[in-house]
């Protein structure tokens, strides 16, 4: 397997990474909206701990479109609907609406940085 140049070799368990995961953790109430920081981390996690199952929220990725960028969402309680958008001008986020049972993890990955678009790629 070849890989590009500028993989980031400390996936494969070698070698070093310079940027360490970011973690941001957000108590969500029904028609707010949360903007992620922007960071250099490629991964992200962001931990949701509504006091009570909530109706809908806005969760807005951070801007700066980062190529392999991952954004893991998870709530310990149900969200009827998520809606994710990116702070990114011009940034599409394809299947960004979302519902998600208690305990449930959805992941959201850079697709293209040069046509700005973010994609929902798993849901558990």
């Amino acid at each position: 397997m070849i890989l590009p140049f500028n993989w980031p070799w400390a996936m494969f368990g070698g070698g070093s990474s310079t940027v360490s995961p970011a973690e941001f953790e957000v108590i969500p109430t029904s028609g707010g909206n949360y903007l992620i920081p922007e960071t250099q981390a490629l991964i992200i996690n962001v931990l949701l701990w509504p006091e009570d199952a909530i109706e809908d929220f806005q969760l807005i990725l951070p801007a700066g479109m980062v190529a392999g960028r991952r954004v893991f969402v998870y709530a310990d309680k149900a969200v009827t609907n998520l809606t994710v958008t990116s702070a990114e001008p011009g940034a599409v986020v394809s299947n960004g609406a979302v519902s998600m049972s208690a305990n449930d993890l959805t992941v959201f990955n850079t697709v293209s940085t040069t046509n700005k678009i973010w994609a929902r790629v798993a849901t558990s």
